[in-house]
């Protein structure tokens, strides 16, 4: 007797995701779609709106920064520099002073004529700074010597007043040479006295001229100067001038009633 046989039959596979949205409705296949859409946006999103608003502050930054450096239209940049511009002076004047001798003994007191020449900038408001020359020629109260000193100096000027003209004082700093060669007719025992070193300068002067920048100045200017003994000479020079500065600047343009 024969046993039946028994044919066990498989189940069918399950549809995957992407056969049931075919098999599926449009509507359906639509929302799981967008279903899918707002798991991956919300995967992302915190990423991107932090990434988003660092660009979006940055650019805003960078706009503001631009807008604020840039001049408005038809502004000029401000010129910070002084507005007296480039200076020329030339001054004449008288001096008197003292020196002392190879061996370091007083030659007594000396007068003469002194003559300068001054190539500045006022480099900020109130501040002058350049480059100056000064000569002195006379001779020694009891006519026994002939003087004459020459130096070449780095100097600045400071203008006290906020107003474009006014009281000034001024330093210098230096390098100067001079002598003192014995008048015609002196004896043998009169020596010739002459040396060279560093040297320094003070001056107090009022200038005098226009309200604006520009054009034509006077300005009369008491200096002392001291013409030290170098190189193991014991020759120095000390000098007090007074002197009447005539000065030409180019101005820039911008009136001081005060600065």
């Amino acid at each position: 007797m024969s046993t039946p046989q028994t044919h066990h039959t498989q189940p069918p596979p399950l549809p995957t995701a992407a056969e049931g949205a075919r098999g599926a409705s449009p509507c359906a296949a639509l929302d799981a779609t967008s279903r899918s859409s707002q798991r991956a946006s919300q995967r992302i999103s915190p990423r991107a709106s932090l990434c988003a608003s660092l660009c979006a502050s940055l650019c805003a930054s960078l706009c503001a920064s631009l807008l604020l450096a840039a001049p408005a239209r038809g502004e000029e940049l401000k010129d910070d520099r002084g507005s007296k511009g480039l200076q020329l002076t030339a001054a004449f004047g008288g001096y008197g002073g003292a020196g002392t001798g190879v061996s370091g003994e007083g030659l007594g007191l000396h007068r003469g004529t002194s003559a300068s020449l001054l190539i500045a900038e006022e480099v900020v408001p109130r501040l002058t700074i350049g480059l100056g020359s000064d000569s002195y020629f006379g001779g020694s109260a009891d006519g026994r010597y002939e003087v004459g000193v020459y130096s070449f100096s780095l100097e600045a000027r400071w203008r006290l007043s906020a107003h474009l003209r006014g009281l000034t004082v001024s330093g210098a700093l230096g390098i100067g040479g001079g002598g003192f060669k014995p008048a015609a007719g002196q004896p043998a025992s009169v020596e010739e006295a002459s040396g060279g070193g560093g040297l320094w300068k003070l001056g107090v002067g009022y200038e005098l001229g226009a309200s604006a920048p520009g054009g034509f100045s006077l300005t009369p200017r008491l200096t002392y100067q001291r013409l030290g003994a170098q190189m193991g000479s014991q020759v120095s020079a000390q000098l007090v001038a007074l002197a009447i500065e005539v000065s030409w600047e180019s101005g820039r343009g911008r009136s001081e009633g005060g600065e």
